[in-house]
């Protein structure tokens, strides 16, 4: 029955896609239903204790329901999926024990608006995504708005999932002139209340949503007085609400903050400081306290503004707008702060318009406005970036574009703790990204940076630390688009006046090619477009050259078509063949592929072979083979029109021919996980067995029968011993090998306001900002502009620019743009397989490369030789491929900082450190 349940939830947890604590929270639920009994005259002790017998991973061991019935308490951290749970509940509930009467209770109009949404099929976050049986037969929804047609409803619709879903605050209201709640009211139509209708129904499973809000309100005693079969609590805090909060007596599991953090469920919440603040805030006035820690929150705000517009840019993500939240002392606090912010002098006005405060004392009107931009505060087309408020951002308001917050109400350090971190917490793609900057949550609190570490540590887990120093990496975040070297040059060419031929342009001393000249603007125009589009096909070619060929020309030519359609351009036909008359096809085409490097797809990785899985012969452990008893069949008759049956008799037994041991073979083939070439490994574990009951059983018939009718549970006993006995097959190296044109694209860079952008050839005044800085004014970079880590990149930059032999180069920035471009593996200290990201590739004219330098004194740390080791495999593996076809050879370039003097050769330099 175990066996049988947690499959049963693994199928549900797979459909689901559910998270590993959401889905031991449904296990351990199926485990409890399979022992308890639902009924509507419970045994509260009984149930207590069987369910305190049951022994499942990670189930607690509660004390009290807390309740009238059976109720049990999951303690989710924020942010890993409450609701989603929830919607697992119901859907095991439905369609493994057939319940079909859920009751859902939220504890404020935030979280039952969106408890609605997360019910409705076709929203983003519908909570049965994945469930097959709701997609047939969609549950039927009733609300608090519209319970009064839901009773008809739900007496029609008998065969599906009902689900109600109540804000608990309004149940208890709407009273007439006897003080009956409209809830308890009797319908003229159906002579029953909604409330008695709910009452009567067998199979009542009451869902209590942030479930500490509602300990003790008037609306927990109408529910009491539902008296449904079953109480299923979920909260992210473990303990009741008020001054005297007081540990849930009945949690049966629990998830901590701690837990989510480590796991990567959630943002990384982040404590800023200032170094030695609190050493020095005593010479601050209280307003100069405040306005320090604006000043560094809201240059945090735009720096990650930066960081999530890059991050978009690399990956092909959308956008997420991120705003700062602002925790004020009071009412009046906070309408002064939104005065200071959204005016002129704050940040030169970048902020008008785009602040945001709520609190108890707007207006009815105002405040419903205000809620009403709050909660779509997500969306990108919504102009709020500073939320302002005072005690008013209740459980329900979830976003994921959180990403600042800057506490300025004085406030116990445990709350504020627990304020700040139940915030923004929700990851905006779903997972983490490996970014620090998008991956975080960051809370301004210099005063109290020291209480909160010590506090988070109390709750077992731990802030990540910025110190900010007042000068140190001074300056803005700023966005700079960094188009690819072609990009550039179609950008800066130059168009012939009116009725003029396309102007003959020579290259100045710098350039190494001819400028790119247009007839007119829609050429120009149409070439940056045909030159995205070559980016993207890209991904479908072995090399550059393909691109030229007549298919992908034509190709080319009825991808633009098709775009201008798209666009409404309904004369997108006559104005292709006018561009492909012109040459622009063709002229493009010809500078993206002297704009690019042929980099083959190498992938060398390690994997089991793929031989079928092997087990090893052992002799089987009997006892779970000992005392299976033959089933006795009755013949049964029936009669058809009163459905009157009796027994007639014993059957005969029907016997097979063949080996005794067949049935088990039989259904040990029927196991997918065991592969078809192992018939006899599978028939000298089945003989084990049969050998085995002949030993207690009267005669060869009856060892069949036991046999036949056992099958399956013998069949199953077997696997699991199996299962603990397979030889694991050594891992082989596996090298695949293709052709590829890299894709070198136009991205988006962070820099930095006050260094701005420099040319290559200039050395930075100040070297520990040289990450802030963008470098332009390259002829053979493949990007018009880029970024370094360290002066020495900046040094071999100059040689490749200045050398003759080289044909083009590329700095590649990060893991994303890597991925388009060269995938290396090596495994780390820790064996784990890691994606290698080298400094450069280099193309000359008898070789390419892959290039990185290193400071001297890590030139033999581990990490290093192991990524050395890789690129060197990878390279000879290109090479084999190139010259089949007729390519360059590759070589691994290491470097160290050391020998970038001022006369230094690119031929010296390859000579000496390429890797042999």
């Amino acid at each position: 029955m175990a066996q049988q349940m947690t499959d049963k939830t693994n199928r549900l947890a797979l459909q689901m896609s559910l998270r590993t604590p959401q889905a031991e929270s449904l296990r351990i639920l199926a485990d409890i239903l399979a022992q308890i009994p639902l009924s509507k005259t419970p045994d509260n002790a009984g149930a207590l204790a069987a369910i305190n017998a049951i022994e499942t991973p990670r189930k607690l061991h509660i004390k009290d329901f807390g309740r009238d019935f059976p109720s049990l308490c999951f303690s989710l951290a924020t942010g890993v999926g409450k609701t989603r749970l929830m919607g697992a509940f119901i859907a095991y509930m439905y369609t493994e024990l057939g319940i079909k009467n859920f009751f859902i209770v939220a504890p404020n109009l935030t979280v039952y608006n969106k408890l609605i949404t997360d019910f409705t099929p076709n929203t983003p976050k519908y909570v049965f995504k994945g469930v097959p049986e709701f997609a047939v037969k969609r549950p039927l929804i009733t609300t608090g708005d519209n319970y009064k047609d839901g009773l008809a409803a739900s007496r029609m619709y008998d065969d599906v999932a009902k689900i109600n879903i109540f804000n608990i605050s309004k149940i208890n209201r709407d009273k007439d002139s006897k003080g009956t709640p409209q809830f308890k009211r009797t319908s003229e139509i159906f002579g029953e209340s909604y409330f008695e209708y709910l009452q009567s129904l067998p199979d009542l499973v009451l869902l209590m949503d942030e479930a500490h809000r509602y300990r003790a309100t008037a609306g927990m005693k109408v529910i009491n007085e539902l008296n449904p079969v079953l109480g299923l609590e979920l909260t992210a805090t473990a303990k009741t609400t008020g001054e005297n909060a007081k540990a849930l007596k009945n949690i049966i599991y629990h998830y901590s903050l701690a837990n989510a953090i480590q796991d990567k469920y959630v943002k990384k919440p982040t404590i800023i400081g200032r170094s030695d603040f609190n050493e020095y805030k005593d010479k601050y006035t209280a307003e100069q306290q405040e306005d320090i820690k604006l000043s560094d929150g809201f240059k945090i705000h735009e720096d990650t503004k930066v960081d999530l517009a890059v991050y978009a840019s690399e990956h092909n993500r959308p956008y997420v707008k991120p705003f700062l939240l602002i925790i004020a002392r009071d009412t009046e606090h906070a309408d002064a702060l939104k005065a200071k912010i959204d005016s002129d002098d704050f940040n030169g006005g970048a902020y008008k318009g785009k602040v945001l405060v709520i609190h108890s004392n707007q207006k009815e009107t105002e405040l419903d406005e205000n809620v009403a931009l709050l909660l779509e505060v997500e969306k990108p087309t919504n102009p709020i970036e500073v939320v302002i408020h005072v005690n008013m951002l209740a459980e329900g308001w979830d976003v994921n574009n959180l990403y600042t917050i800057i506490p300025l109400k004085a406030a116990r350090t445990d709350i504020l703790v627990e304020q700040s971190i139940g915030r923004g917490l929700r990851l905006p793609y779903g997972a983490h990204t490996g970014v620090d900057a998008i991956d975080r949550l960051n809370i301004v609190a210099h005063d109290k940076f020291n209480e909160i570490v010590d506090t988070a540590a109390k709750e077992g887990f731990s802030f990540q630390q910025r110190i900010i120093d007042e000068d140190a990496d001074a300056g803005k975040k700023v966005l700079v688009a960094a188009p690819s070297s072609l990009r550039a040059m179609i950008e800066q060419a130059q168009i012939a006046p009116d009725n003029a031929a396309a102007p003959v342009v020579a290259p100045t001393k710098e350039q190494t090619q001819m400028p790119l000249t247009f007839a007119n603007a829609a050429e120009k125009k149409a070439a940056l477009e045909i030159n995205d589009m070559l980016e993207d096909m890209g991904k479908i070619v072995s090399s550059a050259d393909e691109l030229k060929s007549k298919e992908m020309q034509t190709r080319l030519v009825d991808e633009y078509i098709q775009r201008e359609k798209d666009k409404g351009n309904m004369f997108a036909e006559q104005e292709a063949q006018r561009l492909v008359d012109a040459g622009i096809f063709k002229k493009t085409t010809e500078r993206f592929v002297e704009h690019t490097i042929d980099v083959p797809k190498v992938d060398i990785y390690m994997a089991f072979p793929t031989k079928s899985v092997e087990y090893k012969r052992f002799d089987l452990d009997l006892t779970p083979f000992n005392g299976l008893k033959p089933i006795r069949q009755q013949i049964i008759r029936r009669e058809l029109l009163d459905a009157k049956a009796e027994r007639v008799g014993e059957a005969e037994f029907v016997d097979w021919k063949g080996a005794t041991e067949k049935p088990i073979i039989n259904e040990l083939m029927n196991n997918q996980a065991i592969p078809y070439d192992i018939v006899g490994t599978l028939r000298f574990f089945a003989e084990q067995v049969t050998s085995h009951i002949r030993t207690y059983a009267a005669d060869e018939m009856e060892t069949r029968k036991i046999v036949f009718y056992n099958d399956k549970v013998i069949a199953h006993d077997i696997f699991e011993q199996m299962r603990c006995n397979i030889i694991e097959p050594e891992m082989q190296e596996i090298v695949k090998v293709s052709g590829g044109c890299a894709q070198f694209r136009s991205t988006t860079l962070a820099g930095n306001v006050d260094d701005g952008e420099l040319d290559y050839r200039v050395q930075p005044k100040a070297l520990s900002r040289i990450r802030n800085i963008v470098f332009v004014g390259f002829e053979k970079s493949l990007s018009s502009k880029t970024k370094f880590d360290s002066d020495t990149e900046r040094q071999l930059s100059v040689i490749l620019e200045s050398e003759p032999s080289i044909v083009r180069w590329e700095r590649i920035l990060s893991v994303e743009s890597a991925q388009d471009i060269i995938r290396i593996q090596y495994y780390g200290e820790d064996r784990n397989q890691r994606r290698y990201v080298p400094d450069f590739i280099v193309e000359t004219t008898n070789g390419k490369y892959i290039v990185e330098t290193k400071a001297e004194d890590q030139m033999t740390a581990k990490d290093v030789t192991a990524k050395r080791d890789a690129a060197k495999r990878w390279c000879a593996e290109a090479t084999k491929y190139e010259q089949s076809i007729g390519g360059k050879p590759w070589g691994y370039v290491l470097i160290p900082h050391t020998e970038f003097v001022a006369d230094r050769s690119w031929d010296k330099l390859v000579a000496y450190w390429t890797v042999k």
